[in-house]
């Protein structure tokens, strides 16, 4: 409440908050979306919620802690670790735009001596908001900033990922829901979970995907428009030069004849 309101709208606000604290109770994604935000994270307007969002942060960091130190000592993902570490000289193949969806690998993480250094860090990062990304409302685009800041902070952004995918409504899941109908269909009942997962994510994000495939191939074009430009440019280099050896060469055989 500021100290210029009004009696009647401080009554107000107090009647609001009341109302949204039985209406709206605070869940614990609640505070992990907001200690997350990096606009949110100092907790200014609601101080009170600061040790609560701190204390559930770390549950959920040494939960995903725990799932890949455990997952980088089971055998097979150690194997995989040597294969992949033995084949870090050869080129990557290219992926394509689904792989690049679906097949996301999370990278092994080295021990630490303090377990929670990473949220100390991201606490006491002071990096300049001119620097933040903003989307068509005027915000932060949270997800653009952490995929940018995943190489510091490996798990929270993992956790952001989480955190920040699950949606403010159910109005999206309505929908998606609605259109499962067009995609398992009377000839179509064999489908199976994973296929149908794709299938859904193809119709939602179709745009998206072209416009990508179309940037692709616009800057494949460009690469190959430079590499014949350059081509044709060697190859009229050479023509003059050689143009230029035929007339020394006339020159002198004109010479030759005159004496």
């Amino acid at each position: 409440m500021k100290t210029n309101d009004s009696i009647g709208v401080n009554e107000l606000k107090i009647f609001l908050a009341r109302r949204l604290n039985n209406a709206w109770p605070i869940t614990d994604e609640h505070r992990l979306a907001t200690i997350l935000h990096p606009k949110f994270r100092k907790f200014k307007c609601s101080s009170n919620e600061k040790e609560t969002a701190i204390n559930v942060l770390k549950s959920k960091f040494q939960k995903h802690h725990a799932t890949i130190s455990s997952s980088c000592t089971n055998p097979l993902a150690s194997k995989h670790v040597v294969l992949q570490s033995s084949s870090s000289n050869t080129t990557p193949k290219p992926k394509n735009l689904l792989s690049q969806c679906f097949d996301t690998k999370v990278k092994a993480l080295g021990e630490r001596s303090n377990p929670f250094q990473e949220i100390d860090d991201y606490f006491n990062d002071e990096s300049d908001e001119s620097f933040y990304l903003y989307d068509s409302s005027d915000d932060i685009d949270v997800l653009l900033f952490w995929k940018n800041h995943q190489h510091l902070f490996p798990i929270l952004s993992l956790l952001a990922k989480e955190i920040f995918a699950i949606p403010a409504s159910n109005t999206i899941v309505e929908r998606l829901f609605s259109s499962s109908k067009n995609v398992v269909t009377e000839k179509r009942t064999r489908l199976g979970a994973s296929k149908i997962n794709e299938l859904l994510f193809l119709r939602k994000n179709l745009n998206t995907l072209k416009q990508l495939i179309n940037n692709s191939n616009r800057k494949r074009t460009l690469s190959m428009s430079s590499t014949i430009t350059t081509s044709s440019d060697d190859s009229s280099a050479k023509q003059q030069r050689l143009d230029t050896d035929e007339s020394l060469i006339d020159c002198d055989n004109m010479k030759v004849f005159s004496d």
